[in-house]
């Protein structure tokens, strides 16, 4: 899980029984390495968490690409970078080295490194309790790590630190994510790592997915910075059905896998399998007419808040009626930060606030 930035800019169930909840929610603990895996990362800020969208492209026997792209508002412009990473399938199972920082411009590959995962080789000794020899690249210049966020790349150079990691868990512990938009649990090896670069010494704190097949970053802590997967989407686990259930049965349903850039109301490009299928679901269903509802979470101001997500929600529906959905059959609606579904005081219940939902009139929620 890269700490993510451009050169131009540093922006980064429904279940009928107790036994049948059990398998779904064990279902929704793998985070198979697959095409079309969607990974969103956020990154503190204190004007709001930053959130970063990978997508699988490929993944083969040769190796696995990942594509995402940056994009920031500056001297009233948008920038805009893309950014894609190939993993060649023999340093997802041997690489010693992590590439954490990406310029725009930067060859695809790394030799050498893997990106968003430990390799299977590393994995299998810290989980067998015994140091191996690692190197992990940061941002080098005047203000280290802590320039990650800011618009001064230009002072900044990429470097590689070197050391070893640890596990710190005596076993595998709980890590809540959201995986196709319902929150679960996932194990994970807590790890510490110690680097070096000449006079500069770092401890970093890792948490990986416990699973060697895919043993994915989840959360890296370097002091005060916290960069942490949120959420990811799986593709072949139904979400588009989840959401078609859930409103036939509750009236109402989060749409997973729509993101939109950092405080904005334009929709990423992740977004567009989600928008497909919902208009799909909306012509299976020629009785329904919707509401799209945009959430936020509490950060930024009450008024801020309600503009933001009332946005987002048209944004949405204009992308629906650009499908073909008749424009009188959805309509959109901001409730800001008024309708939270997990605390404001973590990446992850923050993540869980920012969403959208669908709802359509009916009895079950009359007493909403």
């Amino acid at each position: 899980m890269p700490n993510v930035w451009s050169r131009l800019t540093l922006t980064l169930g429904l279940a009928s029984s107790a036994a049948t909840s059990a398998a779904y929610a064990q279902d929704r603990a793998r985070i198979p390495l697959v095409q079309g895996l969607t990974i969103v990362s956020a990154l503190r800020f204190p004007e709001g968490d930053r959130e970063n969208v990978v997508v699988v492209q490929d993944a083969s026997s040769a190796g696995v690409s990942y594509r995402w792209h940056l994009r920031e508002r500056r001297g009233g412009e948008q920038q805009v970078a893309e950014l894609n990473r190939f993993v060649r399938r023999a340093d997802l199972v041997g690489a010693p080295r992590l590439n954490t920082v990406y310029f725009s411009g930067d060859e695809s590959e790394t030799p050498g490194y893997t990106a968003f995962t430990l390799s299977t080789a590393a994995y299998d000794e810290v989980s067998a309790g015994r140091d191996v020899r690692y190197a992990y690249t940061m941002l080098d210049g005047p203000d280290g790590f802590a320039a990650m966020g800011i618009a001064r790349m230009i002072f900044n150079s990429r470097a590689l630190f070197k050391g070893t990691l640890s596990r710190a868990s005596a076993a595998p512990m709980p890590f809540p994510l959201l995986v196709n938009g319902v929150r679960v649990s996932v194990p994970v090896l807590a790890l510490r790592g110690r680097f070096a670069l000449r006079e500069q010494h770092v401890d970093i704190d890792f948490w990986v997915l416990a699973d060697r097949a895919h043993p994915l970053l989840l959360k890296i802590v370097t002091g005060s910075d916290v960069l942490q997967v949120v959420r990811v989407e799986v593709p072949g686990m139904s979400s588009g059905a989840d959401v078609e259930a859930a409103l036939a049965a509750k009236c109402e349903a989060e749409l997973p896998g729509v993101y939109f850039a950092y405080n904005s109301a334009e929709l990423e490009p992740a977004s567009e399998q989600a928008i497909a299928d919902a208009r799909r679901l909306i012509d299976r269903h020629p009785s329904w007419n919707l509401m799209i509802e945009g959430h936020t979470d509490s950060i930024g101001g009450v008024s801020a808040n309600q503009v933001l997500s009332l946005r987002r929600a048209e944004s949405v529906r204009a992308a629906l009626v650009r499908l073909g959905v008749a424009a009188t059959r959805v309509r959109a609606v901001g409730r800001g930060a008024t309708r939270p579904r997990e605390s404001n005081a973590t990446l992850e219940g923050r993540a869980s606030n920012r969403r959208v939902e669908l709802t359509r009139p009916c009895s079950a929620r009359a007493s909403r």
